[in-house]
């Protein structure tokens, strides 16, 4: 099992969902394949997280900062 830094910036997990997909198509070694997944895997629920927290409303009622 690897452990897998969540970015807090949005663009930075999407670049890295991106750059993981490119790696993924190429990569021939069973165990790097396995490692980019398993990475990928643990991004893409953060990136839907971060997403319903940026769009929900602020309990004040008062847009967020972005």
């Amino acid at each position: 099992m690897i452990k897998t830094i969540i970015l807090e910036s949005k663009s930075k997990i999407e670049k890295q969902i991106h750059v993981l997909n490119n790696v993924l198509k190429q990569e021939q070694n069973k165990t790097d394949i396995e490692l980019h997944t398993q990475s990928l895997n643990a991004l893409k629920p953060s990136l839907r997280a971060l997403e319903k927290v940026e769009n929900s409303p602020s309990p004040a009622g008062r847009k967020k900062n972005s």
